[in-house]
């Protein structure tokens, strides 16, 4: 949210499960490239809802 007021277009994607979550900040762009290229498993950028899904929270 705060992002989106200084006027970025990036945002933080959830990488990883658990206890050793990381996060990138990347734009929609970007984003959108890694889900298109890149295996989907768990050290792939996500929704920060799904994350939270995946992580039962």
């Amino acid at each position: 949210m705060e992002l989106g007021r200084q006027g970025s277009d990036e945002q933080f994607y959830p990488i990883d499960y658990g206890n050793d979550g990381t996060f990138v900040l990347l734009t929609a762009k970007q984003f959108d490239f890694v889900l298109r290229n890149y295996p989907m498993d768990n050290k792939h950028p996500t929704t920060l809802s799904a994350w939270k899904s995946r992580n039962g929270i």
